[in-house]
């Protein structure tokens, strides 16, 4: 009696782990559904450059490549452009892991000849000429993002470790903040007496969403719907008064200078640009 006792009790524990795996993996998948669902897509720096002479026009273009809509790992491809550049001056793959506390760990690597994918943010199907082992890993740049609250997500690479010898530089921070209107990047090198010899000081660069087709997967396509559902409920619950204190003075992905002050409702994606009220932070 004793021994179908244990069996039934070591049954019962493999069955709770086997169902506890599922649900970490299945909430794993879900983070970064969502978190895909905001940063894929194109996003210029524009805006803020014609506020701030000292920020340059940048478009970054990102898109997923070898698509896995469901598994805890996805793979992106990134595209940086200046305005009027002849070649993008950033071409990078990104793998992100969703971890068991929820957060996001990301890992950075170069691509080989990688100006054959230059323009690849649009047909991702070319990456089926390269493989994940084929790609060089960019040692000490690992970062990790963590949910900040709905349709938010924050985070930056740790500590000095992300060697970087641009402008005499010894090692490269880089913060950033995403949501569903923005993504903000602080990218900055220090040498190795701590002083900052490339990247803005003033605080990070704002890229609003701008609207050109990416290839997108189904998932992150219902995660984008689910965030801006989302978002629209919360205003809706705000009330009018409530609203049109928000609009006053809403909050605004920042990195550095002020976190409020009086601008217009925030840029929502797919609609017109609003011209800023505040100062260039």
């Amino acid at each position: 009696m004793k021994l179908i006792t244990i069996v039934a009790c070591s049954l019962q524990s493999l069955i709770a782990l086997g169902t506890m795996s599922v649900a970490t993996a299945a909430q794993g998948a879900d983070v970064l559904d969502e978190y895909l669902s905001m940063q894929l897509g194109s996003f210029t720096s524009e805006a803020q450059a014609k506020q701030d002479a000292r920020y340059d026009v940048a478009t970054w273009h990102i898109a997923e490549i070898w698509p896995e809509p469901g598994a805890r790992e996805r793979w992106t491809y990134t595209e940086s452009w200046l305005a009027g550049a002849p070649v993008p001056y950033m071409q990078r793959v990104t793998r992100l892991q969703a971890q068991p506390d929820g957060s996001i760990a990301t890992r950075r690597y170069a691509i080989p000849e990688a100006g054959r994918f230059v323009g690849a943010w649009r047909d991702p199907k070319a990456f089926e000429r390269v493989k994940p082992a084929e790609l060089t890993e960019l040692h000490g740049c690992d970062a990790v993002l963590t949910r900040a609250g709905a349709g938010r997500f924050e985070g930056g690479t740790l500590g000095s470790s992300c060697g970087n010898s641009y402008k005499g530089a010894s090692y490269a921070i880089s913060q950033s903040v995403l949501t569903a209107d923005e993504m903000v990047n602080w990218d900055r090198g220090f040498d190795s007496a701590g002083n900052l010899r490339w990247g803005p000081a003033a605080g990070g660069s704002r890229r609003d969403y701008r609207q050109v087709p990416v290839p997108r997967s189904r998932a992150a396509v219902l995660a984008l719907g689910r965030v801006r559902a989302h978002s629209q409920t919360a205003r809706g619950h705000r009330g009018l008064r409530g609203a049109r204190a928000s609009r006053a003075a809403p909050a605004r992905a920042t990195l550095g200078g002020p976190v409020h002050c009086r601008r217009p409702a925030p840029l929502v994606r797919y609609t017109a640009k609003v011209p800023s009220q505040c100062p260039p932070s």
